[in-house]
């Protein structure tokens, strides 16, 4: 007698939808379109933001450093001159002083809107700046003795000190935080350091910290 009923499925077929099921779960959650294209904008703005450097390691003290630039105003929007669509230099930033026993300066520059694992994508990352520079030039060199361990400019191009310039879409505005942290030491790690082990080093050395939040909407943005 002929059975009507279900069809079994060898074991092969079941595990390669199984798989498949994941995969698509897990390629709505990172926004990443199929066939690794770019990750879908609405998806990075409906998902949670990246917990920044500054939200990773504790400070001693309360009181915030108060992170300035000439080139924008906090929440304002970065020029076109400080991104990767255009020169790519580093802005001006000056920093209120932090307590007497700052031995160094750790700089972090991050997306705020998007990055892998809720880490947002870094931009530049500067550490041991003298305890007595509280201010960086546009386009400035890092002075004696600073290690910049970050990062590679986009085809090559522009960048000083190993910065690069943000890079959003244009469909939509994405924010960037230039973060500074006072240390209580200097730290020994060199330009190979990644940004976990500056945030393993910094821990229980800050002995204050401060940022400063722009946004940026790539070319073809409306006026």
């Amino acid at each position: 007698m002929t059975n009507t009923g279900s069809v079994a499925r060898p074991a092969w077929f079941c595990l390669g939808l199984s798989v498949f099921f994941v995969s698509c779960v897990a390629l709505a959650q990172s926004g990443q379109q199929p066939g690794g294209g770019p990750p879908d904008v609405k998806s990075i703005l409906a998902g949670p933001a990246p917990i920044l450097s500054i939200d990773r390691v504790q400070a001693k003290s309360s009181a915030p450093l108060e992170v300035t630039s000439t080139a924008f105003d906090a929440g304002g929007k970065i020029p076109l001159r400080y991104t990767s669509y255009a020169e790519s230099v580093s802005p001006a930033l000056k920093w209120s002083a932090g307590p007497a026993e700052t031995k160094s300066y750790a700089l972090i520059f991050e997306d705020a809107t998007f990055g892998p694992d809720r880490k947002g994508n870094l931009h530049w990352m500067v550490f041991n700046l003298p305890a007595g520079t509280t201010s960086l030039a546009e386009g400035a060199s890092m002075p004696v003795g600073a290690v910049a361990a970050c990062c590679v400019p986009r085809d090559g191009k522009g960048g000083n000190a190993r910065y690069v310039g943000p890079h959003a879409p244009s469909e939509a505005a994405f924010k960037y935080a230039y973060q500074i942290f006072a240390l209580d030491t200097v730290l020994t790690l060199d330009a190979k350091a990644s940004r976990e082990s500056l945030w393993d080093a910094m821990q229980d050395h800050v002995l204050a910290k401060g940022s400063l939040m722009g946004t940026f909407q790539g070319p073809g943005e409306s006026k």
